[in-house]
């Protein structure tokens, strides 16, 4: 009986016996295109292409309602992670869109109290749109000093639509009234 040698992983393998090598084949161990040799081939062949090698040749072609070969799970992991990143940051996206942007200008008495939070928070508990807010709360401030001294003005400019102003409670009415504000 011949001895045979075959290549697997691009390393060479055997010899073994024909039978083995017929056996390896028919099992599906190797594939018919792995390259084989045994003295009297002139160079390694595909299997399928040895007349002599008594196995079972399958050259049909797949039944029609095979299986597709399963998507290899690296590709699986990919695909999923890309589309949680995706849904994410159209997530973060429409929230942003969504938020009520709003500048709380005030003294000591906004920013102690933390009464940007506080509104945030009660928005959150009333399911309202989500607030984005910024402050300019320097101590002491009238809402005088904030449109003279320069930073509320800039910011009510460059990006809050929304603006809330609080003044310490007995001042605040007798400025809003000097200030022509109702």
């Amino acid at each position: 009986m011949r001895q045979w040698y075959y290549a697997l992983n691009t390393q060479q393998e055997g010899p073994i016996p024909e039978d083995r090598l017929v056996a390896l084949l028919n099992s599906g161990q190797l594939s018919q295109d792995t390259r084989v040799w045994t003295p009297g081939l002139e160079k390694w062949t595909p299997a399928m292409e040895v007349q002599d090698l008594p196995f079972s040749r399958d050259t049909s072609p797949p039944h029609a309602s095979a299986k597709e070969p399963p998507v290899p799970l690296k590709r699986v992991r990919v695909i999923a992670l890309a589309f949680v990143f995706v849904s994410l940051a159209v997530v973060l996206a429409v929230d942003e869109w969504r938020a009520m942007h709003v500048l709380f200008i005030g003294n000591s008495y906004t920013y102690v109290n933390n009464l940007p939070q506080m509104i945030a928070d009660l928005a959150r508990a009333g399911h309202q749109r989500p607030l984005k807010f910024d402050m300019e709360t320097p101590g002491g401030y009238t809402l005088e000093q904030h449109w003279t001294g320069g930073k509320a003005a800039t910011k009510i400019a460059s990006r809050m639509p929304k603006t809330v102003m609080a003044e310490r409670p007995p001042e605040m009415v007798m400025r809003a009234c000097s200030l022509g504000l109702r």
